[in-house]
């Protein structure tokens, strides 16, 4: 009968729909845990450059040995660090003070209690900044140079000469965001109503908006709390687009994007209730008079 028959195709739809929504949440949470990650290595990336750049501010004449050392092995140390435990572990703070020991060291000591602690404190340094590159499987021929340049730099340092030393130019620092293609000028944020309302947006809710004349269709999977970047997946939970609150106020600044409120209905409820629709209507017509 009509009921069977509707009961049937019923299951079997709501097998395939099951089916379906499984696969797009391990879509949509692949593509989320991989943005996360790029996120958070931009974010060490920019720590660490950042960390770099002030002690090459601070010491302006660092030998060029040091600056080689930061920029092509330390600079990954500190970065590992970040990424792995943060910037309140000790592992962090223990690769910030290898620099300033590092920096120490090869500062002229004209004192001879500075000569003794440096000829004392050498072999502990040299110790630190090796097991830390080799922690990044640093290149060891690079290495062996690094630390022979270091050497001089420190018997120098012994002998209270600086002017017998390459010193680094001022412009070889580790540049901002370094290894990282570069960022596109932002446009200009209007707080307008339409930038309010791209702000409200929240996870789950979907969106048309107009791309190369055509309209696309997304969901708002994840929205970053450091950068304000959304990314947009569609049904089958694959990316579709990665938008700033900005870039969305625009679109609905210019009458290009709108809010969908019954795509938020799961498609399994409104199949359903489509069928129960059905059923009380065949109910209906069969009814005696």
């Amino acid at each position: 009968d009509d009921v069977g028959l509707f009961a049937l195709v019923y299951d079997e739809f709501s097998s395939f729909i099951e089916r379906e929504a499984r696969g797009a949440e391990v879509a949509e949470e692949r593509i989320n845990q991989v943005t996360r990650g790029q996120e958070q290595l931009l974010i060490a990336r920019r720590r660490v450059a950042e960390v770099l750049n002030d002690f090459r501010i601070a010491q302006p004449d660092l030998p060029l040995a040091v600056v080689n050392i930061l920029r092509e092995g330390w600079h990954d140390v500190m970065l590992l660090a970040y990424l792995r435990e943060g910037e309140e572990s000790v592992a962090w703070q223990h690769a910030f003070a290898a620099v300033e020991e590092l920096i120490w060291s090869v500062q002229p000591k004209v004192e001879p209690s500075d000569r003794q602690r440096l000829l004392k404190s050498i072999p502990d340094l040299l110790k630190k900044l090796r097991d830390g590159l080799n922690n990044i499987s640093f290149d060891q021929h690079r290495a062996g140079q690094l630390f022979k340049e270091l050497q001089a730099c420190h018997i120098a340092a012994l002998r209270g000469e600086s002017d017998t030393i390459e010193v680094a130019s001022l412009d070889e620092v580790v540049p901002e965001g370094v290894g990282l293609s570069a960022e596109v000028e932002p446009a200009e944020v209007i707080e307008d109503e339409f930038f309010e309302k791209a702000t409200a947006l929240e996870v789950g809710q979907w969106l048309d908006w107009q791309r190369d004349d055509t309209w696309v269709r997304g969901k708002l999977s994840w929205r970053s709390q450091v950068s304000n970047n959304c990314i947009f997946v569609n049904r089958k939970g694959m990316k579709v687009a990665e938008m700033t609150v900005n870039d969305i106020a625009v679109l609905f600044r210019e009458n290009n994007a709108r809010l969908l409120d019954d795509v938020n209905t799961p498609l399994m409820d409104r199949a359903l209730d489509a069928m129960l629709g059905a059923l009380r209507d065949t109910g209906a017509a069969a009814a005696p008079a």
